[in-house]
């Protein structure tokens, strides 16, 4: 489920229960902010490199995301990222800027 019913596809996108893969990332277009919450994927590092191409986003979180450490490695390619959230549970107050 992609949910844009508060905000604009610009600035706020919300996945939700699915397995993404880099396509998903890259249909998204301008986007500020990106929530995974419980999804899969069977090419992290694609999506992690998907994710980092976008120019504008600045916080991303992955709640309950099967993620290893790929994600990071392509994430770090990423020159707007500020606010990097991953967790397993919905209580996650760790904010890196």
């Amino acid at each position: 489920m992609i949910d844009y019913t508060n905000h604009s596809p610009q600035e706020h996108v919300v996945i939700e229960d699915r397995q993404v893969n880099p396509n998903d990332i890259l249909a998204l277009g301008n986007v500020h902010s990106v929530q995974l919450i419980n999804c899969t994927s069977t090419k992290w590092e694609y999506v992690a490199d998907a994710l980092a191409e976008q120019s504008n986003l600045h916080s991303l979180t992955l709640r309950n995301c099967d993620v290893d450490d790929s994600v990071c490695t392509g994430l770090a390619k990423s020159s707007s990222l500020r606010c990097l959230r991953i967790g397993i549970n919905a209580k996650m107050q760790s904010n890196v800027r």
